[in-house]
């Protein structure tokens, strides 16, 4: 079964990654059952994206273990620091506060804690009068974070329930919404008006911290999000943007450059265009020196499968989109162009002499696949991670 389901996962991959054309749409299935393609994707992507990420991951755990000697410190939900609106997004993407979540899942550790047991079995009516140090919760609050959180039966694995998409049924896609990290509680009975559940105290606590974390970083698809919650993780991105295009200038001065964030094309340059060219994250330039540097920040989620590497490999590819529209490396290429042939009015915004090399560069936080797929892109744009600076 292991076995199976291993296998499953990779085809699910190699699905995935024929869909956004990192692999070629080509499998072979021998008279021995053996299933044969063209796996340069993986060789040549995936195989030193994993060793480049592990050995990251495992430097950081090295550098920041002294933390796992640290007590944690809690906090009552009123002293916490949450943002207003992120509470009001988390109340709407739920039908419950963030206090009632907190102690719904107290309530469900407190009886694995009373009954010793890892795994419980509860009926419906015993998770709606949750409460804690004697006070019941709010029912209706309650109704609607079970009813959020229940894992439900259906007739066939592809059967998508209502609301839901066939993205998330496939087992090899992560933050899928139909997984028990997003829906813990697991009923067993369909027809029965007071259905029982299986309950794992424990998975209950990693879901809501895994759910909190995602919702509050923006992580989450944004089909799968209240309008609140869209908003907020919109919000959120332009945020993270920002916080990193300010680390890569603050990195680079220490390197000797002059910078300036987030500069609009129309400011650098004088004038309006027949279309938005955005901004320019990063602009870097040195005395002495005819380098200046049009730096694009990206601070992307960090991707698993083949197919959220292959999916993320389709946004840098400069291309245009099937809608028209440019992918979002094509959008700093265009800037790139525009500004390289209006260099003069460049070197005049910077009070420099003589004529300017303009170069293009793109800046991700952490390692990313492009860097194994870059070859076709090497001679328009520079890719770098931050850890990387000092080689500019």
């Amino acid at each position: 079964m292991m076995a199976t389901i291993m296998m499953i996962g990779g085809m699910g991959g190699w699905s995935d990654a024929i869909r956004w054309d990192a692999m070629e749409p080509r499998i072979q299935i021998t008279p021995l059952g053996d299933v044969h393609a063209n796996i340069s994707f993986q060789e040549t992507v995936l195989q030193p994206f994993g060793r480049a990420t592990t050995r990251s991951t495992i430097d950081r755990s090295v550098r920041d273990y002294a933390l796992n000697l640290k007590e944690p410190e809690f906090q009552e939900t009123e002293s916490l620091e949450l943002e207003p609106n992120f509470l009001a997004a988390i109340e709407e993407q739920f039908g419950a506060s963030v206090d009632t979540l907190r102690k719904f899942v107290d309530f469900i550790e407190n009886m694995g804690i009373r009954e010793r047991r890892a795994v419980l079995e509860l009926r419906r009516e015993d998770l709606l009068h949750a409460q804690l140090h004697g006070v019941d919760l709010d029912r209706s609050e309650v109704e609607n974070l079970v009813e959020f959180l229940t894992f439900k039966g259906r007739s066939s694995w592809r059967e998508v329930p209502d609301g839901f998409d066939a993205k998330d049924l496939f087992p090899w896609r992560f933050r899928r919404r139909l997984s028990v990290l997003r829906k813990p509680l697991i009923q067993i009975d369909d027809n029965d008006p007071d259905p029982r559940f299986l309950v794992a105290p424990g998975v209950v606590r990693d879901a809501f911290v895994y759910m909190f974390a995602n919702y509050h970083r923006g992580d989450f698809p944004i089909w799968q999000l209240s309008p609140a919650m869209k908003k907020w993780a919109g919000g959120s991105r332009r945020r993270q943007g920002s916080a990193f295009a300010s680390e890569v200038a603050e990195r680079l001065k220490e390197l000797g450059w002059k910078t300036e964030t987030e500069v609009a094309v129309t400011k650098l340059l004088g004038k309006g265009y027949d279309r938005d060219y955005g901004d320019v994250d990063v602009l870097a330039s040195r005395s002495g020196s005819a380098r200046v540097l049009l730096i694009e920040c990206k601070d992307v989620q960090f991707r698993k499968t083949e197919g959220e590497i292959a999916e993320q490999l389709s946004d840098f590819r400069g291309l245009s989109r099937p809608d028209g529209k440019p992918d979002l490396l094509l959008k700093h290429l265009n800037r790139i162009d525009l500004i390289a042939r209006e260099s003069s009015t460049l070197a005049r915004y910077l009070k420099a002499d003589g004529a300017l090399d303009v170069e293009g560069h793109l800046v991700f936080k952490n390692m990313v696949p492009m860097k194994y797929a870059w070859e076709h892109m090497k001679e328009r744009i520079a890719l770098h991670v931050f850890d990387d600076l000092d080689e500019i």
